[in-house]
C-alpha cells in the first residue's frame, strides 16, 4: 500500500494556489509578490504549513466578510441575489441593447444613458468604486436598495440606474447638466451650490458624458 507524501501533497495545493493567485485581477500586486517569494521559500515544509494554513484563513474571512456585507446592506436572502463569479456575462453588444430598450421604455435618450455607462464604468459590470459604488451604472449600495434592484446583477443595475438618471432629470425641471451633476455628486450638491457643483471631477463629469453621447446618437432612432 503506497502510502502519500505529506510535502507532494502540500506542493501539489501550493501550486493549485499559486496559479489561482496569479490569475486573479482584483488582487493587488505587492500581495501576489509577498505570496510568490512565500511560495519559493515553501521547500522548507515548515513555511509551506505555515504559509498554506495562513492563505487559507485570509481566504475564509474574506468570504465571511463578504456575505456579511451583502446581507447586512441589501437585507437579502442567500439565494436572492448572484455574486460576480456566478452572474451574467453580458457583452458590450447585449449591453448596449437591453440599455437602449430600456432608455426608450423610461423615454430616455440611449444616447444619454450609454454615455453615462461608459463613463461611469466604461461597460464593466464587475467594476465597483473605491467609495463603494457598484457595476455598469456605478449604484451605490443604498441607492440600489432604495430603487429595489440588485446591484450585482447587470441587468437589474442598468434597470435601476436609468430610473435613478430619470428621477435627476425630472427632479431637475428636465436640464441634463444638472441631472448628470446629480448623478454624479448627488442631489443635495447640486440644490446647494444652485447648479453644477465647483468639484473638478462633477465638471469633468459632465462634460465628458456630453461628449461622449455624440457618438451615441446613432441608438436615439
Amino acid at each position: 500500500m503506497n502510502i502519500p507524501n505529506v510535502n507532494e501533497i502540500i506542493a501539489q495545493k501550493f501550486e493549485e494556489i499559486a496559479v489561482r493567485i496569479a490569475n486573479n485581477n482584483n488582487l493587488p500586486q505587492s500581495f501576489k509578490t509577498i505570496f510568490q517569494n512565500s511560495f519559493t521559500a515553501s521547500i522548507n515544509k515548515d513555511v509551506a504549513i505555515t504559509t498554506y494554513q495562513q492563505l487559507s484563513n485570509v481566504e475564509s474571512t474574506k468570504a465571511l466578510q463578504n456575505q456579511s456585507f451583502a446581507n447586512k446592506i441589501y437585507e437579502l436572502e442567500k439565494s436572492s441575489y448572484t455574486p460576480y463569479n456566478l452572474s451574467t456575462n453580458l457583452s458590450k453588444s447585449e449591453i448596449i441593447n437591453i440599455a437602449t430598450k430600456k432608455a426608450k421604455e423610461y423615454g430616455l435618450a440611449p444616447s444619454l444613458v450609454l454615455s453615462v455607462i461608459e463613463a461611469e464604468s466604461g461597460f464593466r459590470q464587475d467594476a465597483i468604486s473605491k467609495a463603494g459604488a457598484i457595476g455598469l451604472m456605478q449604484l451605490m449600495p443604498e441607492t440600489a436598495k432604495a430603487l429595489g434592484v440588485n446591484p450585482y446583477d447587470p441587468i437589474e443595475n442598468l434597470d435601476g440606474g436609468i430610473r435613478y438618471l430619470k428621477e435627476k432629470l425630472e427632479q431637475f425641471g428636465g436640464n441634463i447638466e444638472l441631472a448628470l451633476a446629480a448623478y454624479n455628486a448627488g442631489p443635495a450638491n447640486v440644490i446647494k451650490y444652485g447648479g453644477i457643483p465647483p468639484f473638478d471631477e462633477t465638471v469633468e463629469y459632465v462634460q465628458k458624458v456630453l461628449l461622449l453621447s455624440q457618438k451615441y446618437r446613432v441608438y436615439d432612432v
